[in-house]
């Protein structure tokens, strides 16, 4: 194995290879999130320049995930579930999904098909990462690494 070199190795290095423990886990995150939303909410160029952060939430997911022995891309099943739930809904409700498409009003009372997409998106995502969070990892060696 080659040798990395990493300016910061912390909470929020921005790296794929390696274990991360639920202590980091959980503080790189909360960080990055609570810092690519604040950054994303601003208007225009918000989401661009929320991008690092959002890598570095992928990262440490992976990271933890190689720490429980299981590969990074599996952090890749809630994104699919997702755009399977996207696609039913364009689907199932073709005059709400263009609506939604091109800007439509949101406001309350959400759609009923809409509501139940999002909810089931939220707790695929919930059930993902508690599994996540609340998971021993291996505790010696595995193909990812040492033990931090």
């Amino acid at each position: 194995m080659t040798d990395r070199v990493l300016l910061y190795k912390g909470p929020g290095a921005i790296s794929f290879h390696g274990r991360a423990g639920r202590r980091e886990w959980l503080i790189g995150f909360g960080v990055n999130t609570l810092i690519g939303t604040v950054i994303g909410a601003l208007s225009t160029i918000g989401p661009l320049l929320s991008l690092p952060w959002m890598v570095a939430v992928l990262a440490v997911t992976s990271r933890r995930l190689h720490d429980m022995g299981r590969p990074g891309w599996l952090q890749l099943v809630p994104m699919g579930l997702f755009a399977l739930a996207l696609g039913l809904y364009a689907v199932v409700d073709p005059a709400g999904f263009a609506a939604l498409r091109d800007g439509g009003d949101l406001s309350w009372p959400l759609d009923p098909v809409l509501g139940a997409t999002a909810a089931v998106v939220c707790a695929g995502y919930l059930v993902f990462y508690l599994w996540v969070g609340s998971t021993n990892g291996d505790p010696g060696p595995n193909c990812y690494g040492e033990v931090d």
